[in-house]
């Protein structure tokens, strides 16, 4: 999972201190180098997956370790318990990592967007809409007209809803197509 993480808490900003660690790994002996920083105050925290984080008990710290290939960086926090969850919590969801084809969604109504190699007659768009039952089109845009499949039987009359129908069903009879005889 790629993209990035923003976390804030109740707490002032005042009192969200943290240190930093630079540690590069050197990969023929499995040995780490690191380098501290000096103790930081910050107003936010902004952080890119993929994102491992440890709350220690004893110390009341949150380790976040940030992997990228072979350097990691160490966040140590020094920040209460329900921060932890928060950034645990918005770490778990997919955040898009780019401007791609598919953010912001181009796709209505619900439809999800999907990368793919597709092509409009000889333009290539690299997404394609997948429409939820109702819709159609492109992009989704098209409420579907349930009504032109003549769903109501025994003479009942069809009105078009969104993403839906209803039957007005004659006198004697009763069902959601006006199936059954009373």
């Amino acid at each position: 999972m790629n993209g990035s993480v923003g976390a804030s808490s109740l707490m002032p900003v005042s009192s969200l201190h943290h240190h930093l660690h630079h540690c590069s790994k050197k990969q023929q002996q499995q040995q780490h180098h690191c380098s501290e920083s000096q103790h930081h105050r910050t107003s936010s925290l902004r952080v890119s997956l993929p994102l491992h984080l440890h709350h220690s008990r004893n110390t009341g710290r949150i380790e976040a370790l940030l992997e990228n290939q072979r350097t990691y960086t160490s966040f140590l926090a020094m920040v209460p318990l329900f921060l932890f969850l928060v950034v645990r919590i918005a770490a778990s969801i997919p955040h898009p990592t780019s401007t791609g084809p598919c953010h912001p969604n181009p796709c209505h109504n619900g439809g999800v967007c999907e990368h793919s190699e597709t092509y409009r007659g000889d333009t290539f768009v690299g997404y394609l809409c997948r429409c939820p039952l109702g819709f159609d089109g492109v992009h989704c845009q098209h409420n579907v007209n349930e009504c032109e499949k003549n769903p109501c039987k025994n003479g009942g009359s069809c009105t078009d809803l969104r993403a839906n129908y209803t039957c007005q069903c004659p006198g004697e009879y009763m069902g959601r197509n006006c199936q059954y005889s009373k």
